[in-house]
Order: C-alpha cells, then structure tokens, then sequence
C-alpha cells in the first residue's frame, strides 16, 4: 500500500541529516497517542467499552478474578481514567503508542493547506510494507487504513456496526492483554516500588483500551483525508519534546524513528513551491550520496489559490 506523508522542505532535510550511502535510513516523528489533533480520538473507547467488555470477556474465558467488567462499568473508576487519558502529564499507562500519519490522497489542497506548508511544502510517498522500525525497540506494529464513524452510529443498534465494533474491541482486549505485555508492565513497576503492582497494571490496561481504540478509528468529520496510521509501542522509549505550533504553549512527547530509505517511492512538489524546488530536492540526497534513480518527484496538479 502506497501512502503520503505532507510535510515541509526543511522536515524532509532533518530526516535524511544522519543518513548516508553506507547507513541509508530516514528520521520520522511519531507523536504519542493523545497528543493527537482531534482530542475527541482519545476518549472515543470510553463510551464504548463498558458495553462490549462483559461479552468480550466472557468470549475470552477470562476468571473473575482477572476480569476487568466490573470496573470498567463502574462511572467513578472511569471517570478516573479517562482524566488520566485527558490530563497526560506523567506518562503512568507503561506502554506508550505513537503513531505517524500519512493518507491515500496523493495530491490534497486540504492536507497541503493543513500539513504541506500551505503548499509549499512536499508529499512524501512510502510503501508502507517497507516502512518497518527496529523491533528490538517497538512492538504492536501496525498500518491501518483509519476507519470514519458518525456519532449517530456509533450509537446506534445496527447489527453490523454493532458487530464490527464488537470485533475491534475484542482485539484490541487482546493486544493490551497479552501475557508477555503484562509481564513487562509487572517488571517495570516492582522496579519503580511504590507498591500495589496489580492495580497499576489494571489502570494501564484499561487507560489503553479507552484510548486505543481512536487510533485507527476517527469521527466522520475528518473522513476527507483518508487517513493511513502506522501505530507502534515501546515500554519506557526515549522521548522528543516538540511544539506543533511556535505559538503553543505547551510541548508533545514524542519518539524519533529510524525507517529504511528504500520505502520512499516519490516525492510530489506542493502547488506554491518554487521552479528551483526540483533541484533543491535531489540535493538533499546527492549531497548525502543517496542519489535513487527509481525515486519519482512529480509537480502537484491541485490549482494555486
């Protein structure tokens, strides 16, 4: 699958900056989860977990010792949660997801507007098969093209929805349960001390759930963009600082990622780039002995505003 990344000049300079010809590999960004754009992603599961964990559960044989039903139908418990989820400050969940964007439009006045400098900035194309991080570093890699839903159906008692969120959910349950995840999770806080392992684990458990699940899924009103998302975990990674904005007051956390060079197809020149744009490109990469005779670089065909 072929998708694209907008972005600046200069962001495409500073991911090549510790490439060259011997090491061949590109710097990505990828953002934690609830810094995302539509703050709305992040408590999406919150409203839908409580009705599908009984049967989740109950499908998965979990004990009722284990099983986490009780609290998650529990109001006080989650509302607990979800302001952990809104108010990331700490970094308590133990497995922390980032994701990095990219969409199927090739050519988007929008996304060049949003993300491509106004467009004066690139799209970069990937195949996404390719773009795999260092495993020893990142687990629960995965590319998902993003699902868009109403609010009205994900309200709704339509079978088929009701049965697709059902499966979403499920598998999802299973990820952040997984045996090895949790046996991580139990390292990780008998190193910290502070006592009562399991509780931990169960916050960090059910704090993913309600915010995983606005990883791949996003309202109806972002449904233009047709967005693609690589997602990935680490357990305790290395975190980046960054302000979207200059204006912003606050910073994102964030992880650098190295991605092999060899799954960036094409480059396509944003609406409001310059004639020398062509050249400045392919010196990026001379300049680095990266030279890619297969690497397309096309002009955008969206109209100048």
């Amino acid at each position: 699958m072929l998708a694209y990344h907008y972005t600046t000049i200069d962001a495409l300079d500073k991911m090549l900056v510790e490439s060259n010809r011997d090491v061949p590999f590109f710097n990505m960004r990828a953002t934690q989860c609830n810094y995302l754009h539509d703050v709305a992603e992040n408590t999406l599961g919150r409203y839908l977990l409580p009705r599908y964990i009984s049967r989740i559960e109950q499908e998965l044989g979990v004990p009722q010792e284990k099983a986490l039903a009780g609290m998650v139908n529990d109001e006080g418990y989650m509302n607990f949660i979800l302001s952990g989820v809104k108010n990331f400050d700490d970094h308590w969940f133990g497995m922390e997801t980032f994701i990095l964007s990219f969409s199927e439009c090739q050519d988007s006045l929008n996304l060049w507007t949003l993300y491509g400098g106004a467009g004066t900035g690139l799209a970069l194309c990937f195949d996404m098969d390719l773009m795999q991080p260092d495993y020893s570093k990142y687990f629960n890699v995965s590319t998902k093209k993003c699902k868009y839903w109403s609010k009205e159906t994900l309200n709704s008692d339509n079978p088929m929805t009701d049965t697709e969120l059902y499966e979403e959910i499920k598998s999802m349950y299973q990820a952040v349960t997984n045996p090895k995840v949790l046996a991580t999770y139990g390292k990780i806080y008998e190193s910290e001390g502070g006592g009562n392992v399991r509780m931990r684990i169960v916050n960090t458990i059910v704090s993913n759930l309600v915010a995983d699940f606005g990883i791949f899924n996003k309202l109806d009103d972002w449904k233009d963009e047709k967005e693609v998302r690589l997602s990935l975990a680490a357990v305790t990674p290395d975190f980046i600082y960054y302000k979207r904005k200059e204006q912003d007051m606050d910073y994102v956390p964030a992880v650098e990622i190295k991605f092999p060079l060899h799954a960036l197809k094409g480059i396509v020149i944003g609406p409001k780039c310059g004639k020398n744009t062509y050249g400045m490109i392919q010196s990026l990469f001379y300049k680095r002995g990266l030279y890619n005779r297969d690497l397309q670089i096309l002009n955008s065909s969206c109209p100048l505003r």
